[in-house]
């Protein structure tokens, strides 16, 4: 064999064992990284399930919160009420005082005249020269 056809050779020889080296390279890369794809979609897959838990959970604690609002609006329009118509009793209260106590002067004045009269009747009537 000539010199040119035992080169040409080697180099395919070299060039056989490289494509197949490389060969490997590429099967067990493509082998790693399919493997690590599948690791990251089922993190993604844990992660969805997740963000979807954590969505969920956020519903309810908006709809909590929502509901609490509602209950302290509704207690304090009772609270605002409730002031109010202590407000009003309380107007109504001072406004009929003074009304009472004239009442409960002229109650008192009656009645003591009432016991003036029938003490004079009484008197009156037993002293009374007719009788």
């Amino acid at each position: 064999m000539l010199k040119s056809q035992r080169t040409y050779t080697r180099l395919f020889e070299i060039n056989s064992s490289f494509a197949a080296e490389l060969s490997k390279i590429n099967i067990e890369l493509n082998d790693k990284f399919t493997a690590e794809i599948k690791n990251i979609n089922s993190r993604d897959v844990g992660y969805a399930s997740e963000a979807q838990k954590l969505f969920n959970m956020t519903r309810r604690i908006n709809g909590i919160k929502e509901a609490c609002y509602n209950n302290f609006a509704s207690v304090n329009a009772s609270i605002e009420a409730s002031q109010n118509g202590l407000i009003q009793h309380y107007a109504i209260t001072r406004r009929n005082q003074p009304i009472e106590a004239d009442q409960q002067s002229v109650s008192n004045y009656s009645e003591a005249s009432n016991r003036s009269h029938t003490s004079s009747s009484v008197v009156i009537y037993i002293f009374n020269p007719d009788n």
